[in-house]
């Protein structure tokens, strides 16, 4: 599956990811463990209450990390 060359990032203007997560861990195809990686930086990072405490500084490079090497092996 390879994705639309026709898109436009206005369609996506006011939807929120899980609108269309299931779609973008669909194209993930390069490595089976990467939509587990975007999976889980998105839930560390955006863990719903303003009361709960904020990630650790470990957790959020190892997002950082898994961003980029998701952004290398899918976006350059």
């Amino acid at each position: 599956m390879k994705g639309d060359n026709g898109a436009s990032i206005t369609e996506y203007d006011g939807k929120n990811f899980g609108t269309y997560s299931n779609n973008v861990y669909a194209l993930l195809t390069k490595d089976a463990a990467d939509p587990g990686k975007l999976r889980s930086g998105f839930s560390d990072v955006t863990s719903g209450s303003h009361d709960d405490a904020p990630p650790t500084t470990a957790t959020l490079a190892r997002a950082l990390g898994d961003l980029n090497h998701l952004k290398k092996d899918y976006l350059d």
